[in-house]
């Protein structure tokens, strides 16, 4: 007859012989039955003592080995990965997916997805100097830390993520034609510079599958990327000063959050308006042209998703969205995004390359603009690695973030 079971915390049960934590048995070795023994004979048969010590080192056993009641999940493309030794949070991506994908249409990861700059990007700064004998890397400022002295980071990364104990949940990957070791929460990546790289996320995903519906959600980021200059001011002009000149339609006049003026009245009704209001007034007033030039470009792109049955994450919708803000001409069935999204927006695997030319309008009046460069850059971090924290606001910050998928 088997001993009877004392339950000594939700899910945790003792007897003589072992403790019971769910399905996991962790039988008493050595010393701890002779002591339970001894506890016994010397105190006629009363175990309280014995059963008081088992609970409160089974409520620390518990506390520790708790991950094992917890469903280790997939790790998919967008999933929030975190290192040890960088300044920010990256996006896990997957470029070339292995045939398998969760419901909302993303690809699962396996345990060689580990390259840098395909499945991980820049964490940007790192606080741990090279080991001896490593290539030096040089010292950047980073925003979030501007008095800390961090290295620029540069992932060098281990053959494969490193499997915790719990996970060995394998999936089929069509491209070798053999069972594969998926990547799941609780694994883990080393960095040769001394970083561990875990996953800290695996968000749910707002998907648009061809709804029509999607709001957008990056006004802060827009914010960053277009400034808000409550007056009128040239977009030629680096130092966004005030422009004094009348209406002139090859100065790329703009107002507030990149409401571009396209005619002389406007110019004048808008002059006046800042001449005559508050600064409240005014700032309504910008949020005002912001939430109308947004309202187009946002339908013109869920227009776009629902008669295509395209399927976007929130971060590649709100991409777009700022691209088309700036290029309304950008996102069409004969332009080289609208292609790649009618091709690929159904599995969201899609070809970096032609998304890169998707993105790449880079010309006012048939000069390029580094501005422009630096903006659509900008907009391409966000739709591969979903990073709505920084906007890198110049070339020189572009480079050293590692962004620069158009070239300047």
């Amino acid at each position: 007859m088997a001993d009877e079971k004392t339950e000594v915390k939700s899910g945790v049960t003792v007897n003589k012989e072992a403790v019971f934590i769910g399905d996991f048995e962790f039988k008493f070795q050595g010393n701890l039955i002779k002591q339970y023994k001894e506890w016994k004979d010397a105190c006629n048969g009363d175990v309280t003592e014995y059963e008081q010590t088992a609970k409160e080192l089974m409520a620390k056993h518990y506390a520790f080995y708790g991950q094992f009641q917890k469903e280790n999940k997939y790790v998919k493309s967008g999933s929030v990965l975190w290192c040890s030794g960088g300044s920010k949070l990256t996006a896990f991506d997957i470029l070339h997916d292995h045939g398998v994908v969760q419901k909302d249409g993303t690809p699962i990861g396996i345990c060689t997805d580990c390259k840098a700059n395909e499945n991980i990007y820049t964490f940007e700064g790192c606080k741990i100097p090279a080991p001896a004998g490593y290539p030096e890397r040089p010292v950047v400022t980073v925003k979030s830390q501007p008095q800390a002295i961090l290295y620029k980071c540069i992932p060098m990364l281990n053959g494969s993520w490193s499997k915790s104990k719990s996970s060995k949940i394998k999936i089929w990957d069509e491209s070798t034609g053999k069972y594969v070791d998926a990547i799941t929460t609780g694994d883990f990546l080393t960095c040769f510079y001394g970083g561990i790289i875990e996953i800290i996320e695996v968000p749910k995903v707002n998907r648009a599958k061809g709804s029509g519906n999607m709001t957008f959600s990056g006004a802060s980021w827009l914010e960053k990327a277009e400034r808000k200059v409550p007056y009128i001011y040239s977009t030629k002009d680096p130092s966004y000063a005030q422009w004094t000149g009348g209406f002139n339609s090859n100065a790329d006049l703009t107002f507030g959050i990149g409401h571009c003026i396209k005619s002389a009245s406007e110019f004048s009704q808008i002059s006046n308006f800042v001449a005559t209001h508050s600064q409240a007034d005014i700032e309504t007033e910008i949020q005002r042209y912001l939430q109308n030039d947004l309202s187009g470009s946002v339908t013109q792109v869920n227009n776009f998703l629902k008669n295509n049955g395209i399927t976007l994450q929130q971060h590649q919708f709100d991409a777009v969205v700022s691209l088309v803000f700036n290029y309304p001409a950008s996102l069409s069935s004969s332009t080289d995004l609208g292609k790649e999204l009618i091709a690929n927006g159904n599995s969201g695997n899609f070809n970096q390359q032609n998304i890169i030319d998707g993105f790449t309008y880079t010309k006012f009046q048939g000069s390029r603009i580094d501005g422009l460069v630096t903006r659509r850059n900008n907009e391409l971090n966000l739709f591969f690695k979903a990073d709505y924290n920084n906007y890198y606001d110049s070339k020189s910050n572009v480079i050293a973030a590692g962004i620069d998928h158009i070239k300047y």
